[in-house]
């Protein structure tokens, strides 16, 4: 069984029953790839468990608990590859923010498994990433470490982009309540996951930290704020936050900026088209000087793969690639 075998059974050990959509979101993958890991899964299995299927739903039937628990168990260290160095900033990042005091490393390694040592040197490697996120490492004889941000909404995307670098931080049981609270919306259904996951990255913040104020530096929401399925998201976002503040919501909201959908204002994305236009007019130029291209025909096609990729880099997303290979 390898990790990404693992993980499926975890989920399915951590939340029951689990729909096909679920698993591909946790796992970044299309539902065919899981459709293709169940069957792999059950291989691997054999007499020892049984992965049913229930219309669009997976669940774990386990018939030899000793054998199973030992197939898990042999896994179970093989969860987290600490030596990759990309994992182990992010499990010490995500056990400093857990808390909203100062962590000592005895901690951390207790809680991570890995040696003192090789945190501290982590730690050395961390300064440039965290700038990204306007956070440093406050490191204290005899208290420990505590990471403090100039703006805190960024403490957000640090959380929410430790959960997407690998699904095995997220609270499972949090996220799956979340989807099932945006389910009657009708919302598309990368939307939900997203706005979903944003809502755990919420509340994980929220059982050791104070609510934030501040904003997401240069960000500007497209939404349209008297669309009905806006104004249903805020209120179910209200029913579940104890006052929520205007930067928490939209934080919240925040994928909404990153693809083209019905709920965006047309005249504030008219607004930025321009305001890009004239940003990226003369590199765009000369760029295309040599093609034979007009300039303004030229931006009407990329416009919107500007808009998102500007997004992108505000809200500290990945981006796997600049701009579509037929555009391009």
């Amino acid at each position: 069984m390898d990790s990404s075998l693992y993980k499926i059974v975890k989920v399915l050990i951590e939340n029951g029953s689990t729909t096909t959509d679920e698993l591909a979101y946790l796992e970044d993958v299309g539902n065919r790839t899981i459709e293709n890991r169940i069957k792999d899964l059950s291989s691997v299995l054999q007499d020892t468990a049984t992965i049913k299927k229930y219309g669009n739903t997976y669940s774990l039937v386990i018939h030899k608990y000793d054998d199973f628990l030992k197939i898990k168990t042999s896994f179970l260290r093989g969860e987290l590859d600490l030596n990759d160095p990309t994992i182990r900033k992010n499990s010490i990042i995500n056990s400093l923010l857990k808390e909203s005091d100062y962590v000592s490393i005895d901690q951390i390694s207790d809680e991570i498994g890995l040696d003192k040592r090789v945190i501290n040197h982590t730690l050395n490697d961390l300064k440039d990433h965290l700038k990204l996120y306007t956070a440093t490492v406050d490191n204290k004889r005899g208290k420990g470490l505590k990471l403090n941000f100039n703006n805190e909404a960024f403490a957000l995307l640090l959380l929410r982009n430790i959960y997407q670098s690998n699904r095995q931080y997220i609270d499972a049981e949090n996220f799956k309540s979340n989807k099932n609270m945006l389910s009657d919306l009708s919302l598309e259904k990368r939307l939900v996951s997203q706005i979903a996951l944003n809502m755990t990255v919420l509340m994980q913040w929220r059982k050791k930290h104070e609510k934030i104020t501040d904003y997401i530096s240069e960000f500007n929401s497209l939404w349209d704020v008297k669309n009905k399925k806006i104004i249903e998201l805020k209120e179910v976002f209200s029913n579940i936050f104890v006052d929520l503040t205007d930067s928490e919501v939209t934080f919240l909201l925040s994928p909404l900026n990153l693809s083209k959908n019905q709920y965006l204002d047309n005249n504030l994305v008219d607004k930025y088209f321009k305001e890009n236009e004239k940003f990226i007019h003369g590199s765009l130029e000369k760029s295309i000087v040599n093609y034979g291209l007009k300039t303004d025909v030229v931006y009407d096609r990329i416009k919107w793969h500007v808009l998102f990729l500007i997004n992108r880099g505000i809200l500290r997303e990945k981006n796997n690639e600049v701009l579509p290979k037929d555009i391009s």
